[in-house]
């Protein structure tokens, strides 16, 4: 599931997934499809940007040590428990309460993620980058608090 340089993009889509469902019903067909990988690639991209330089070197740093205390029993929901994570997955959220960012995030991840698709090569499909503005509004309405109840539901004990 965690891949170098994919971290922050794989825990989001691992906190977004019905969120992205909900306001993606026709291009989310295949979870393991690669508009999936590449929209959660242009999202995570954007925050990197906008929001948190260093949000992937924090979350791989976090990855590393809640792999040498759980080994191989290592869980994304053992891995939400790591007090860096969940800072992270917080700074992140505080970026899309900036008033105007949705219009900003939509023009971002558009470009980025017909970027992404070209330079996979493996997407053969041409409706793959025609979502709307209104989906992607949607997604972010839902989004943080997704991410929020998360970090409730896996805060550690």
């Amino acid at each position: 599931m965690f891949a170098k340089g994919q971290m922050l993009s794989s825990i989001l889509f691992a906190c977004s997934q019905q969120s992205a469902a909900r306001a993606f019903l026709n291009e989310v067909q295949d979870w393991r499809g690669g508009w999936l990988n590449a929209f959660y690639a242009a999202l995570s991209d954007f925050i990197r940007q906008f929001v948190s330089y260093d949000a992937e070197f924090r979350l791989t740093s976090a990855y590393m040590k809640a792999s040498g205390k759980h080994g191989q029993k290592l869980t994304i929901t053992k891995l939400l428990e790591e007090r860096t994570v969940r800072n992270v997955l917080r700074e992140c959220l505080s970026g899309f309460e900036t008033p105007g960012v949705s219009d900003v995030l939509v023009a971002c991840v558009s470009h980025k993620l017909d970027t992404n698709i070209d330079a996979d090569g493996r997407n053969d499909s041409e409706h793959l980058t025609e979502f709307s503005a209104g989906q992607l509004h949607e997604f972010l309405r839902h989004f943080p608090d997704e991410i929020r109840n998360t970090l409730e539901q896996t805060a550690p004990t």
